[in-house]
């Protein structure tokens, strides 16, 4: 039982315990001396020693096991949650097996955060279409932009094969399969062609096309960054300055999926705004938890200049705050006028306040001074 990975305790008919292993005292930051003998209650939090001893001990099976996810102290005061299952043994006792799971869920709730924020990127995105294919092509995800070009709705489109968008002719020609089998062996494949809507009326693509694989390098398929080039398909320096653009969006999303903080996750997002979307004011403000407040992360450089450095908003402080609170977008055509805005004298204009999620918020102003 010394050498068990897991942390194994015996607690005895009175609720102390009678052996704990080396595992056990590790994850608790305690020596066996100090736990053996004592009430297994110290090691729980205040308000759930009542649920533990009158809800969940009585429910153990005589020959059975009971397992969950349980809040535990340390020797430090600070919680950690750990599985953790509880079996009856002879003589009325526990046995108890418990495994620190404290750094496997922060890491896939921070995993979490960066999805979503990537996926509200992505949606945000109405100048491109940004979708993905499984590994033989069928449409699997779909952004509102993918919708304007294409004239596509989500539920129309997912789980069809993107050879759809292609003219007869290509289709005959077999591009479609073209296009990803040189994504796949050398991981982008790019190209402009003629394209059709829905509606059967085509446009002037330009396509970056990457392939996705996991750790293990497998491919599990295909991400595209679409623009609509109709407009610049005869403007030969406009349609390179596209080019350009669409390079920039995919390296923005890639960035995006390779980041490994919050506060580059911020910076990338705030790049982009600027360098992408060509918003020249814009910034992330991330919720601190210690301070309960809204700390700025990110921001344009014009954004720095013009405010001579970002706010921290406090509970209640403005209206970034009652977006925090309401989850809601903000959207204010003269901020100025507004009798909540945090800066009586502002010069800014217009501004709006996206929540992206429950911890994430970002600004976009426009610069009209009166």
């Amino acid at each position: 039982m010394e050498t068990a990975q897991e942390g194994l305790s015996i607690v005895s008919k009175d609720g102390t315990f009678e052996y704990v292993n080396q595992a056990y005292t590790d994850t608790f930051g305690y020596d066996q001396s100090e736990l053996v003998g004592r009430s297994w209650s110290f090691l729980y939090p205040e308000e759930d020693v009542e649920h533990v001893r009158d809800e969940v001990i009585p429910t153990i099976p005589d020959d059975g096991v009971w397992s969950g996810e349980t809040t535990f102290l340390r020797s430090d005061g600070t919680r950690i949650i750990a599985n953790h299952t509880l079996a009856r043994a002879r003589g009325d006792r526990l046995i108890c097996t418990v495994r620190d799971i404290t750094e496997a869920l922060e890491r896939e709730e921070e995993l979490q955060e960066r999805r979503t924020l990537l996926d509200l990127f992505i949606q945000k995105v109405e100048e491109y279409a940004i979708f993905t294919l499984d590994p033989d092509g069928h449409v699997t995800t779909w952004n509102s932009g993918a919708e304007r070009i294409t004239g596509y709705e989500a539920d129309e489109i997912l789980g069809e094969p993107f050879s759809v968008f292609f003219t007869e002719f290509d289709r005959e020609e077999g591009l479609p399969n073209r296009l990803l089998a040189r994504a796949e062996a050398e991981r982008i494949a790019t190209h402009e062609g003629r394209r059709r809507r829905k509606d059967g009326s085509t446009f002037w693509e330009d396509v970056t096309i990457s392939a996705i694989r996991d750790d293990e390098g497998a491919l599990v398929g295909f991400g595209n960054v679409v623009y609509d080039a109709t407009k610049e398909q005869t403007d030969q320096q406009r349609q390179r300055a596209t080019e350009r653009k669409i390079r920039r969006l995919h390296d923005t999303t890639r960035a995006l999926v390779d980041s490994d903080t919050k506060a580059d996750v911020s910076k990338i997002a705030v790049d982009a705004l600027q360098d992408t979307l060509n918003l020249p004011l814009g910034g992330c403000w991330l919720y601190d938890a210690a301070t309960e407040t809204l700390k700025p992360v990110a921001a344009t450089a014009r954004s720095e200049e013009l405010l001579g450095g970002l706010p921290t908003f406090e509970r209640g402080d403005a209206l970034a705050w009652q977006a925090f609170e309401s989850g809601e977008p903000m959207t204010f055509d003269d901020i100025s006028a507004h009798p909540d805005r945090h800066n009586p004298e502002t010069t800014i204009r217009s501004e709006l306040i996206l929540p992206l999620e429950s911890k994430w918020r970002t600004r976009h102003r426009v610069d009209r001074p009166q």
